[in-house]
């Protein structure tokens, strides 16, 4: 049975580190400066809507071996079989979620996009600014379905 972290009701002062998904990437940046990117009221209505309701968000894993991937040409990858953490959580078609590997990529493989294409389903877009011969190994990747 997963455990809910603790929540410190502590206010905060925008040095605090979050992390950011660009463009396949994960980057840390202070909430100061993420707030600056977007419309505060927005933002700080989003941030509590999932602080005040956990069920607001379900995580899931998957595993699937990369393909052969050609310089610059864009490959799909479909997750399915997703494993939830909470026992009865599913993944809804159209469901905004957010994917990273649990290891990182092979260099030169960037994750582009990531749609929740079916019930149960993630389409993966992945680029490589190299030629990378197919996986032997799965990867497995951690999916966040905001809700």
């Amino acid at each position: 049975m997963a455990t809910t972290p603790p929540v410190y009701r502590e206010p905060l002062d925008g040095t605090e580190m979050v992390r950011v998904l660009k463009g396949g990437r994960w980057y840390l940046a202070t909430i100061a400066a993420v707030a600056a990117l977007y419309d505060a009221s927005a933002l700080t209505a989003r941030l509590a809507t999932i602080e005040a309701k956990p069920e607001e968000a379900a995580h899931f894993t998957a595993s699937a071996t990369l393909p052969s991937l050609t310089v610059l040409s864009p490959i799909s990858l479909t997750l399915t079989g997703l494993k939830p953490a909470r026992l009865g959580d599913m993944l809804k078609a159209g469901e905004t979620v957010l994917v990273e590997p649990a290891t990182p990529l092979p260099a030169g493989v960037n994750l582009s996009a990531a749609v929740a294409t079916a019930d149960g389903a993630v389409s993966l877009q992945l680029t490589a600014s190299l030629s990378v011969a197919a996986g032997a190994a799965p990867i497995v990747w951690n999916i966040t379905a905001l809700r």
